[in-house]
């Protein structure tokens, strides 16, 4: 983008002298040459940053042009499963250790019944 600005600008004031007849202005000279020194000048590279994670969240490169400044993901099916996961075990073990002693309430009953 910016390259394109100073092209244009390069474009501009470099043939605006020639088209008009005129001798070149010396401070003309001067910005044309500091244009041309930045058009020159190597472009800075954006490299992605690294991904890092804490936990369950995960930071991510942010979408600049709708000014986000931070992204970070967060696995909400991951974390809603989970926990969807962990009540059913332990609705789970909970019906099993109630089984497991109405079981042995009955068992001890059955055997009281016998030795009468």
């Amino acid at each position: 983008m910016r390259t394109v600005a100073v092209s244009a600008l390069l474009l501009v004031f470099g043939a605006w002298p020639a088209s008009a007849g005129q001798q070149a202005d010396p401070a003309l000279d001067r910005i044309r040459a500091a244009l041309s020194a930045i058009a020159e000048s190597p472009a800075i590279v954006m490299t992605q940053p690294p991904v890092r994670s804490w936990g369950g969240m995960t930071m991510v490169q942010p979408d600049t042009v709708r000014g986000e400044f931070v992204r970070i993901k967060v696995p909400v099916g991951e974390i809603t499963m989970k926990a969807a996961r962990a009540i059913q075990r332990a609705h789970y073990h909970r019906a099993e250790r109630k089984a497991r002693e109405r079981v042995d309430r009955a068992l001890q009953d059955f055997i009281k019944q016998q030795s009468r």
